[in-house]
């Protein structure tokens, strides 16, 4: 009697982490390729006396689209991030353990800033969109201000969540934990940082 083996190799499922990641930086190459489109369709003259827009409308607002769902997916991949295992700590124990970076690790409050997060992930990709689609709010709207704030705001939560990871794991793992989350609270501050510049410099 034969008994299935399991195969020498097997390809691992991608993480939500990878998903977010290459799906975030697949849509802001293909808005690159389509801002591209319209600076030959249009001519560079064209492009600096900011002429000719009716005619590549079209390639405008597929990339403000793509943009808009980049953005969002950006955030969706902080928040995984910072409620991910960190990098080179031994595996959970349990919702309790100290090396345990869920959300539910703080309780009510926790888990209450779990979704609130979520929604707000949600909602900048829903604002990015409409100031970006709507001519309306081109310029420094309502909805702009929102979502610069949201932006910012967001970003100020997750760096504090992972300092407060930080702040559990045992002191023989605080080096690891820094090499490997010291790129990422970089990336927030400069994400955080290009939202309070939007706020301070748009006209």
């Amino acid at each position: 009697m034969h008994t299935l083996r399991r195969p020498a190799f097997s390809i691992s499922q991608p993480s939500r982490l990878s998903i977010y990641l290459f799906t975030s930086s697949f849509l802001g190459f293909i808005a690159a390729i389509l801002d591209l489109g319209q600076v030959i369709t249009r001519g560079s003259e064209n492009v600096a006396k900011r002429l000719l827009l009716a005619d590549v409308r079209g390639y405008l607002n597929a990339r403000e689209v793509f943009l808009s769902f980049s953005l969002g997916l950006l955030y969706m991949l902080w928040w995984t991030f910072v409620a991910h295992r960190p990098i080179g700590i031994p595996a959970d124990d349990g919702p309790a353990s100290p090396h345990c970076a869920k959300w539910t690790r703080w309780g009510y409050v926790g888990l209450a800033l779990k979704y609130i997060t979520l929604a707000g992930c949600v909602l900048i990709t829903i604002l990015e969109l409409v100031w970006r689609l709507d001519p309306k709010h081109h310029a420094y709207s309502s909805v702009y201000v929102a979502a610069s704030t949201l932006e910012t705001t967001l970003s100020a939560v997750f760096i504090l969540k992972i300092f407060l990871n930080f702040s559990l794991i045992p002191s023989k793992f605080r080096g690891t934990f820094t090499l490997f989350h010291a790129a990422p609270v970089a990336a927030l501050l400069v994400g955080g940082g290009i939202a309070i510049g939007n706020l301070a410099l748009c006209k």
